[in-house]
This record gives structure tokens, C-alpha cells and sequence, in this order.
């Protein structure tokens, strides 16, 4: 069994073809729970529909209001009791052999473990009738290559098993979001997987929480370059902290040392920064050039005032 974690808010535009590919998934024994977060158009009616005809489709309606996706998916997931879970979008649709390849690869790994595997996406403009690139171009493996990308792997490209679903409901203040947290987990004391292929439609819209996925490397790295973004994100960097509270005892020596010196090096000065870089193994999209390129060419961290 497969729980499909769907957090929802003012989804009407696009809901309904999300469900539609999940009733249209190879692998049938899944079952897909819905938490809305408030919304005022007519996602809760159209969630109901789908529930009135299909059992699988279960709808919570408990009061609970969050403003915010990261945590209305974690509450959502509060209620999953599966073997392996999976989080979904409500403005994407999945190809229908998703399920069923990502649950090939989960199965084959250590059950005692915190797993995660993701895939990846077609970037997808409905509205151009245009499929292109692939939403994911950076695979982070561990603490070096994840703190500078500022961003967790796509939640909803992944399948993770019951013991990253304990991980994830240990309350986390501050939290950025739950893909984050769900990749730095992946990097730390669980185990991160990637499967290359892209089995979903990730919409492109002017709607969506995270922004627009850039679609190739060229465009990534032009971004990538630009000044508008610090080089570490205080919303990320305030998750880390919380994260690094809250699981410092468990962490490894390596990841120990490597957060609590990234956290506090934000403190120092420009020569203090340049050195903690250079010293280490950190990278971004897998090059420490690109890093020490952007470290030039970008402010470290913009203060909030």
C-alpha cells in the first residue's frame, strides 16, 4: 500500500486532472489523502466528488488551517499509516507507470533506514501546449552538495518509506519547507536515491508555491549567476538551525561538524567565508567552481531588518 499525501489550497484549476492520473497509475494499491488548507474556491467540492467515487480517495476535514504548503503537507502526512508514502502536488499530473517504477527501486532498499527515491519532471506549460527540460537538474547526495542550493529535491517527484515519514513528523520550527526537509534527511541519516526518469508533468504556472523550474542547465547557471539571491537563503539557513537543534545527536561527526561550521560561518567575515569554501568539500550542482563563481559574484546572506 501506498499513501499519497495531497495538500490542497484554492486548487481548482487544476485538481481534477491530478486526481484523474492517479486513478489512471499501473499500480493500484494506493489510497490518497487530502487535507485543504482553507480554500475559498471549489477544490473541497471537487475532492469530495472524487471521493464519492472512489473509495481511495480519502478527504480530511479537520479545522486545521496553516497557511503555509510545507505544513499543511506534514500534518497531512500525520495521518498516513502506509508502508511507503508519497507526497503530491495538486497542479501536476502523473504518468501512469510513476507509481509503480519508484516502487521498484524503494522495495529493493533497506527497510530499517529512512529511504527516499526521487525521479524527476517534464517542465510543462499547459497553457503553450509545451513539454520540455526536466525539473530537477541538481542531485544531492549529501550535506556538501545540498546547504548552497537553498532548496530540497521535489517533493512531489519522490517515494519514501514509514521510517523517513517518523523523521518528518518531528516537529521542526521554522520550517521551510517539506521537501527540504525531507532531502537534508535523505543526506544525513537516511539514505537518498534518484531515479532518472521523468514520470510527471510539472505545471508551470504563475500560481506555483516554489516559482518556475528553469528547464536546462544554460538557464540554471545564467540564474544561477545573478544578484538578486544571496548565496545562503535566511529562510533555509533559519530550517537549518531548527534541524541541526532538534537532530544534532544522532547526526555523524562529518555532518555534525559541517553544519554547525556552514551555520556559523555565516557570522564571519568575506576572507572567513572564502576559506570555510575552499577547505571543504562544498559544491553546487556537483562543482566547486561554480560555487567559488557564485560566492564572487552573489551577496553570502542578506539579513533580514
Amino acid at each position: 500500500m501506498v499513501d499519497i499525501v495531497l495538500a490542497t489550497y484554492n486548487g481548482e484549476k487544476f485538481l481534477s486532472q491530478q486526481l484523474y492520473s492517479l486513478l489512471a497509475q499501473t499500480y493500484k494499491d494506493w489510497r490518497c489523502i487530502i487535507h485543504d488548507d482553507g480554500s475559498t474556491d471549489k477544490t473541497i467540492d471537487i475532492a469530495k466528488e472524487f471521493a464519492s467515487i472512489d473509495k481511495r480517495f480519502i478527504l480530511k476535514i479537520d479545522g486545521a488551517k496553516f497557511g503555509n504548503a510545507g505544513k499543511n503537507f506534514i500534518h497531512t502526512l500525520s495521518y498516513s499509516d502506509s508502508e511507503y508514502i508519497c507526497f503530491c502536488d495538486q497542479d501536476d499530473v502523473w504518468l501512469d507507470t510513476k507509481l509503480e517504477k519508484l516502487i521498484s527501486v524503494i522495495e529493493k532498499q533497506n527497510k530499517e533506514m529512512p529511504q527516499v527515491v526521487f525521479s524527476n519532471a517534464y517542465l510543462w506549460r499547459n497553457d503553450k501546449n509545451a513539454i520540455f527540460g526536466r525539473a530537477t537538474l541538481a542531485f544531492p547526495t549529501d550535506i556538501e552538495s545540498l546547504l548552497f542550493l537553498n532548496c530540497g529535491i521535489q517533493g512531489a517527484s519522490a517515494i519514501f518509506n514509514k521510517k523517513m515519514r517518523d523523521c518528518l513528523l518531528v516537529p521542526l520550527e521554522n520550517l521551510v519547507m517539506h521537501d527540504w526537509y525531507l532531502t537534508i534527511i535523505g543526506c544525513t541519516f537516511g539514505e537518498i536515491h534518484y531515479l532518472h526518469e521523468n514520470l510527471m508533468l510539472y505545471r508551470q504556472h504563475g500560481l506555483n508555491i516554489t516559482g518556475y523550474a528553469d528547464g536546462s542547465m544554460q538557464n540554471k547557471l545564467f540564474s544561477l549567476f545573478k544578484r538578486n539571491t544571496p548565496l545562503v537563503d535566511l529562510k533555509h539557513l533559519n530550517s537549518l538551525k531548527a534541524f541541526f537543534q532538534v537532530w544534532e545527536g544522532i547526526l555523524s561527526e562529518k555532518d555534525r561538524k559541517n553544519i554547525e561550521k556552514f551555520i556559523k560561518v555565516t557570522e564571519k567575515n568575506s576572507v572567513s567565508r572564502l576559506r570555510f569554501i575552499l577547505d571543504g568539500k562544498w559544491r553546487i550542482y556537483d562543482s566547486r567552481k561554480k560555487l567559488i563563481v557564485k560566492f564572487f559574484i552573489r551577496p553570502y546572506i542578506t539579513r533580514l531588518k
